[in-house]
């Protein structure tokens, strides 16, 4: 009788990667039926027609959301996100993706996620500004300081919680620790925009150490230029590290002995595309994810490692930057590879960190000087990798099933102090 050949699923979307770890952890942490089905399920879902003014006169309409997944532990914070596609499926993986984050550097948030479904690319700076206050205006009764604080995801920044703080205070008056992540002159906090940067570079220093690789002999390589990607290839291009391939959407840039970051930066700064920079070889995305380095660090969008390219991978660590990086079916066969994955729950924490700092200062009225902020972002994510690590090799885990084990003890934990939880 013929053998039966397993299926692979290639295309595992963000929602059933969420699903999977949560599912994974729950066997680990000995979860009752009843509480793994509260665990599982978001205690609100919005989904709205977000009407936008052109400049040109004319209404477009778009597709958005909020899920609030869990604020057992404190406040919600939902990231924003502005992206073509975006489906109630994505904003529910993250939301539930967020509450693990938070959980595991033991931060006092819970999880949620908004966006909007559009072409962010294709609207004007007004466009976007009356897009994103009429998203505001349509969920901002479920927001506020001690219930759902708002912070930058993709497409969104600083100018974005401008807006987002300017339109809910236009409703419940003056109040900037409802958004964060903001800038500093509308009461933001020194090193917020680096922060998830900051954490990731926290970690990688970690867990090289742990590999017995010095952090300025590895050789990173990073997939995504934005906001994250960007600040965090600067950090490691000034620690003297090697940085030898970036890329953005369109196309990257991979050189053996290292790439000028700075240059790199200002080239793309001064208008001018990656693809017209000159003093590195030309590659693509997927050739970047299977590039000749000792670290991949995937800072773009959710599942760029599945079934059909896992295989390829050069890289002995992978520092998920990015949510969701890896499908489960990836990490399976990367984990028989012998390939370490700092799984993005623990590695790009640094920004819920910085939030809840931004958090603190914003409801006591004080402000920290940056030295201060950048210790407490060190000091916690150094605090949650120990944590994650120590629990990995006592119960013969990954670093993945660690994390989440973790996360979803502390929720666990939590809920069952409350009579809702059963």
């Amino acid at each position: 009788m013929a053998t039966a050949v397993p299926v692979l699923n290639l295309r595992e979307s963000p929602l059933e990667i969420a699903n999977r770890r949560f599912s994974d952890a729950a066997e680990h942490s000995n979860l009752s039926d009843d509480l793994r089905a509260y665990l599982s399920t978001p205690f609100r879902e919005i989904s709205i027609t977000v009407p936008l003014r052109s400049d040109s006169g004319r209404t477009l309409y778009c597709e958005a959301y909020r899920v609030q997944h869990n604020g057992i532990r404190g406040p919600l914070i939902a990231g924003l996100r502005l992206q073509q596609g975006l489906q109630l499926s994505d904003v529910q993986a993250l939301a539930q993706t967020m509450t693990w984050k938070a959980a595991v550097v033991n931060v006092a948030f819970g999880g949620a996620m908004g966006g909007v479904s559009c072409d962010v690319k294709a609207f004007s700076a007004a466009e976007r500004q009356r897009l994103v206050r009429e998203y505001v205006a349509r969920v901002n009764s479920v927001m506020g300081p001690y219930r759902d604080v708002t912070c930058p995801d993709l497409n969104t920044d600083a100018m974005a919680m401008h807006w987002v703080m300017a339109e809910y205070a236009a409703t419940y008056g003056e109040s900037p620790a409802c958004v964060l992540g903001k800038d500093l002159n509308d009461g933001g906090s020194q090193a917020g925009t680096t922060a998830t940067a900051r954490g990731v570079f926290t970690v990688l220093r970690q867990a090289l150490k742990d590999a017995g690789l010095p952090l300025t002999e590895a050789r990173i390589a990073v997939q995504g230029f934005g906001g994250v990607g960007a600040a965090l290839a600067l950090m490691l291009d000034r620690a003297q590290v090697k940085v030898v391939a970036i890329s953005n959407r369109h196309t990257g840039v991979y050189a053996a002995g290292g790439l000028n970051v700075a240059e790199i930066i200002a080239h793309v700064r001064s208008g001018e595309p990656l693809a017209r920079y000159a003093k590195a070889a030309q590659i693509t995305n997927q050739a970047l994810l299977a590039c000749d380095c000792d670290v991949l660090i995937p800072a773009a969008i959710e599942a760029v490692l599945d079934a059909r390219n896992a295989h390829e991978v050069r890289a002995r660590l992978i520092v998920e930057a990015a949510n969701l990086v890896c499908t489960p079916t990836a990490e399976a066969v990367l984990r028989t590879r012998g390939v370490t994955v700092v799984p993005d729950i623990l590695a790009n924490a640094g920004g819920v960190t910085g939030a809840y700092l931004e958090w603190i200062q914003n409801l006591q009225r004080v402000h920290w000087d940056e030295s201060q902020v950048v210790f407490e972002i060190d000091r916690l994510m150094t605090r949650a990798y120990r944590n994650v690590l120590k629990r990995a090799k006592e119960q013969d885990m990954d670093l993945r099933e660690s994390a989440y084990s973790i996360a979803v003890d502390r929720v666990a934990r939590a809920e069952r102090l409350t009579p809702s939880a059963g």
